[in-house]
């Protein structure tokens, strides 16, 4: 009965963590195209609970779009990359930092530390 119960939570985990790693995928393309140094700064989270990190990686969600393209890369490249960052919608979780509260970053900053979360995300499967 427990073996059952763990293999039906574990397959509902996988499709998120396999999303998570296509997204993993898809932020290093973006941190490709993006122009880094662009005088734009974006709400980063930085230090997130762990019980927050939906809340988080929405937040960099939210922000993606506002991304500009780098001299000489192409700006649909970027924007299809940005569009295949899709989430369903996180819980909204009491005591979780709202993306408004963040610090603002650079984006260069911003994309780094979009990644670290998406590692650490992968990291606990």
């Amino acid at each position: 009965m427990h073996l059952l119960a763990l293999t039906a939570l574990l397959h509902a985990a996988l499709p998120s963590i396999h999303r998570c790693r296509e997204i993993q995928k898809v932020a290093k393309k973006i941190s490709q195209f993006a122009n880094k140094t662009y005088p734009h700064s974006f709400h980063t989270p930085m230090d997130v609970k762990e019980e927050c990190l939906d809340t988080a990686l929405m937040c960099f969600r939210s922000q993606t779009p506002k991304l500009h393209v780098a001299t000489g890369k192409n700006q649909a490249e970027l924007d299809s990359c940005i569009r295949k960052v899709k989430l369903s919608k996180p819980h909204d979780r009491e005591g979780c930092t709202s993306c408004s509260n963040y610090t603002k970053e650079s984006p260069e900053e911003f994309l780094n530390k979009m990644e670290l979360l998406l590692q650490k995300i992968v990291s606990k499967s």
